[in-house]
């Protein structure tokens, strides 16, 4: 669109304008380019996410059979999709390296005790102050079962057990000599503790390092139902040996926004499979 104008000199001076309708072309335009880069700009914000989420997790593995076989002990990774409000939907998936710390020598209702482990050194004894208080109300400490593949929670101090040996020359001297009392440790269910099956002879371990979470949106996905699990259980749960081998098993997980999932393996030597980048469809 040109207007003439007079100028001053007596020449005609030509101004160059839009007219609404171009106007209106270019905006159409620059609206779909925008659109265009945001929905390419979230895939790659989606991607991003789920490259972080397996590399991270798949490097806690590492880690773990790493630490197994320096320290020649038996850690695990347990992960779990913690539930925020009771429900399956709306959780906080977890997870977490544990260490073995000792085995549980006797199962007492709703204690377990280990003869061998210093637990009050490591946690504290409880006392006669710390009955003065609700120990239910203090937060739980998580310890996992190795053996079984399960997780409790317990009161965060260790109690213990006294008991009097008899000596094995009473009999001989015609007296009832005894052995100086014998004192061991353990815990106590704790009462928002949701599983507690515990077994002698179980080995048991706490976290050696602090919880890590996936992305928003990625979930663990069951290898059976499909569904999150807020407790764990033999399938959700990997423990190392001292020399790097595992019982193998397949991990899956599930970005719920993108609707897509991704799957790799453990094997039994410790490697995982495919070694390269894991494809989410």
């Amino acid at each position: 669109m040109r207007k003439s104008i007079e100028s001053g000199t007596g020449y005609s001076v030509f101004q160059r304008g839009f007219s609404l309708m171009e106007l209106l072309v270019v905006m159409t335009i620059m609206g779909t380019l925008l659109a265009l880069g945001a929905v390419s700009y979230f895939a790659a914000i989606a991607g991003m996410a789920q490259r972080s989420a397996v590399d991270h997790f798949m490097s806690t593995l590492t880690v773990a059979r790493q630490r197994a076989c320096m320290d020649s002990t038996r850690v695990g990774v347990v992960w779990f999709n913690e539930s925020v409000d009771g429900s399956a939907t709306n959780v906080v998936p977890t997870y977490v390296v544990c260490k073995a710390i000792g085995r549980v020598s006797e199962v007492n209702g709703n204690h377990i005790y280990d003869e061998f482990t210093a637990l009050n050194e490591m946690y504290g004894l409880a006392n006669s102050s710390d009955e003065r208080i609700d120990m239910n109300k203090l937060k739980g400490l998580r310890i996992f079962n190795m053996t079984q593949g399960s997780m409790s929670l317990v009161i965060p101090r260790a109690v213990e057990k006294q008991i009097t040996l008899p000596s094995p020359y009473s009999k001989l001297k015609g007296n009832s000599n005894q052995l100086p009392d014998f004192k061991f440790y353990g815990f106590r269910q704790h009462s928002r503790s949701r599983t507690w099956s515990w077994q002698a002879g179980d080995i048991y371990g706490v976290a050696s390092a602090e919880p890590r979470t996936l992305p928003k949106g990625i979930v663990f996905s069951s290898l059976t139902d499909g569904q999150e699990t807020t407790q764990v259980t033999d399938n959700n749960c990997i423990w190392f040996y001292p020399d790097g081998s595992v019982a193998g098993r397949t991990i899956r997980l599930r970005d719920t926004k993108q609707k897509k999932s991704c799957s790799f393996t453990v094997n039994n030597d410790g490697s995982i499979t495919p070694a390269g980048r894991v494809s989410w469809n």
